[in-house]
């Protein structure tokens, strides 16, 4: 399918699956949000949510909204850490797909490239040094 064809309607994998949402694209890297994401956040919601609720009883629901901003927290901070090491690959020529945040946190897919072994490990740390 051209891209005018698929516009509008979610990306899809190599076995013609809708990878997830697309969130669009940053420095020209696509990011995509997989719908695994969303068992992850609720997850945090329904283990985090009581617990603040006992801490701080005057919170009442509001502590389940808590819970969710923690879940966004988190996903802008895969984020950040994914970003880190697409934007470092750019600097080398490694061309990026694109960004899957999911429920394991995520990953930056590289299109076929072969890296020397001291660009790789940049591309590798940088993920990490990005959330210190």
């Amino acid at each position: 399918m051209t891209e005018r064809a698929t516009r509008g309607r979610a990306p899809r994998n190599r076995n013609g699956r809708s990878e997830g949402i697309p969130l669009g694209r940053i420095a020209g890297i696509r990011v995509v949000l997989a719908y695994s994401w969303f068992v992850i956040a609720a997850f945090t919601v329904i283990v985090y949510g009581p617990v603040l609720e006992r801490q701080e009883p005057g919170l009442g629901i509001a502590a389940y909204y808590v819970a969710f901003a923690y879940a966004l927290l988190l996903l802008i901070s895969v984020l950040v850490h994914e970003l880190a090491h697409a934007l470092t690959a750019k600097i080398f020529n490694w061309p990026t797909e694109k960004i899957v945040l999911n429920l394991w946190g995520g990953h930056t897919q590289f299109e076929g490239f072969t890296a020397t072994p001291g660009r790789s490990v940049l591309v590798a740390l940088a993920g990490p040094a990005a959330n210190l």
